[in-house]
């Protein structure tokens, strides 16, 4: 399995399925993210935000099913 880590960032608006149980994603630099992230660690640096899409549901990989809920705390 990888490891590493996923960087949205520069001013960047991406709409995105993102399954990474390896790896960190971090979105930064006033980026925008609309969808749905799966990742080791999830890091939301400077003004940058994301928006879970609800329709999206739960996600089925080989015979897993994955149905993730994203909690802020601040």
């Amino acid at each position: 399995a990888s490891s590493g880590t996923i960087e949205i960032g520069g001013g960047s608006s991406a709409y995105a399925d993102i399954y990474a149980p390896n790896m960190d994603f971090v979105l930064h630099g006033n980026s925008q993210l609309l969808g749905r992230i799966y990742a080791n660690n999830i890091d939301l640096d400077g003004q940058s935000h994301f928006s879970y899409d609800e329709s999206l549901g739960g996600r089925e990989m080989s015979t897993q099913t994955f149905n993730v809920r994203v909690h802020l705390i601040q």
